[in-house]
């Protein structure tokens, strides 16, 4: 009778084809996670400038209209326009800077209704492909604040902001006009804003009657194809 060989033991690992075959299972895992961790943050981005962003631009434009009605024409030295609009379209300077004087409730108020006189500029800087952002820079006209302005960023993203002058039933890009002389308050302001974002661009207009404190500007929405 022929003696049965010995059974032949399994050495402990992995084989060469086993480590291989892991190692591609493992790759494959890491590069599907990643492809669905990339969808859901671009989805997340895409939702949050779909949402926040329209939201945050009209909230922006109702704010900037309440402060422009109130626009305010104080006594300045050496015959200082109150109200300056300009635009640029050189490298490095903002595309649009706005100032004026507006009044802002003080708080704490000393007593009911009390506001001081603030110097407000609006800044629209280019920040490339695309993308826009408006500031807005304000100190008060006197006291401890009026060396130390502070500067809030309204609004960032793929947008344009456009603000024209109105008076006599004339537009202008710039205040005061070149030819003008002792310009104060143009009569009203009509201010575009465009944001570009995709797939739903749309357009904001706003009509604000300058000095006359319309306590909310009229606003047009409109989609834009």
């Amino acid at each position: 009778m022929t003696p049965m060989p010995p059974p032949r033991s399994r050495r402990s690992g992995f084989t060469l084809v086993e480590l291989l075959l892991a190692l591609t299972l493992g790759a494959l895992a890491a590069i599907v996670l990643t492809m669905l961790l990339r969808a859901v943050l671009t989805a997340d981005h895409a939702q949050a400038e779909r949402l926040q962003g329209p939201r945050r631009a009209r909230a922006v434009l109702r704010s900037l209209g309440r402060e422009l009605s109130c626009a305010y024409a104080p006594a300045l030295p050496d015959d200082a326009p109150p109200f300056t609009l300009a635009t640029s379209t050189e490298l490095g300077k903002p595309r649009l800077v706005l100032h004026c004087y507006a009044p802002v409730v003080l708080a704490p108020a000393p007593y009911p209704d009390a506001y001081d006189i603030h110097q407000v500029t609006y800044l629209l800087h280019d920040r490339g492909k695309g993308r826009a952002e408006l500031q807005r820079v304000a100190a008060p006209c006197s006291g401890p604040g009026a060396d130390a302005p502070v500067t809030n960023t309204l609004l960032a993203g793929p947008f344009t902001l456009e603000i024209a002058a109105l008076t006599n039933q004339q537009a202008h890009a710039e205040w005061p006009p070149p030819a003008a002389t002792n310009a104060l308050l143009p009569q009203a302001l009509h201010l575009t804003l465009r944001w570009q974002n995709q797939p739903e661009p749309y357009q904001l207009e706003t009509l604000i009657h300058a000095a006359h404190s319309v306590p909310s500007p009229r606003h047009r929405e409109t989609p834009t194809p």
